[in-house]
């Protein structure tokens, strides 16, 4: 197993992408993967709202072992942010998360041994809420949250009883997703010059993976809340 990039593109939303970020640093610190060595890198598509780049900016500052914070000039959009990301660390896997999604619990640790249970595995998406096809409990559309159950609680609940279950699905999905380093280097990164500022991007790149040989996972262990839109 590979040491692995967190990468978590952020444009606008404040409270979304304060709340999307806690609980990525908080879990890694309470849960940390083992023999895995773990590097967040956020990148700041030029925001434009300016207390989204003074909180990353301080976060980084707070954690500069574990957070790597990029800045772009100019807002570069979705798939030019994730290349530039995948470039900082080249011999590292990836998980891919939106700056809205909340993730709970040993999630990372879910996700990496769901990556390393079969020969092939190009890329690996929990549940969620909102996710298209990884959608739970009706799929291809954006369930809300039960007023008595919490994100966490049904994380827990799919950690107790799916545990290290998966199935193969035909893509994964972008909000949250783990990428092999080894199908990076065989098909390459996002298509940028396709998908411009994004929107299946990851569609198409787990597609060049498949005609490659490569396999997607829906990790059945892991429920990650995804605001969306």
């Amino acid at each position: 197993m590979r040491d692995l990039s967190i990468i978590v593109p952020v444009y606008a939303g404040e409270q979304e992408t304060k709340a999307a970020l806690v609980s990525i640093v908080s879990t890694i610190q309470k849960f940390p993967p083992v023999n895995v060595a773990v590097q967040v890198i956020i990148v700041d598509d030029a925001s434009p709202e300016p207390p989204i780049t003074t909180y990353l900016k301080a976060l980084a500052n707070t954690l500069p072992s574990l957070i790597t914070l990029l800045h772009n000039p100019v807002n570069l959009g979705f798939v030019a942010s994730v290349n530039k990301a995948l470039a900082l660390h080249p011999n590292h896997d990836v998980v891919l998360i939106n700056s809205d999604a909340e993730v709970f619990g040993n999630w990372l640790e879910r996700l990496i041994l769901c990556a390393t249970s079969g020969a092939k595995v190009a890329s690996v998406t929990p549940f969620s809420n909102n996710a298209t096809l990884a959608s739970y409990p009706i799929t291809g559309v954006a369930n809300a949250l039960p007023l008595d159950v919490t994100g966490a609680q049904l994380d827990a609940l799919a950690a107790k009883v799916n545990a290290k279950q998966s199935v193969e699905v035909p893509t994964g999905v972008g909000f949250c997703m783990w990428m092999s380093r080894d199908a990076i280097n065989e098909i390459g990164n996002l298509d940028e010059a396709a998908f411009g500022r994004g929107y299946g991007e990851e569609n198409d790149w787990c597609l060049r993976a498949t005609a490659a040989g490569y396999r997607h996972l829906l990790c059945t262990d892991v429920f990650v809340h995804h605001i969306g839109e």
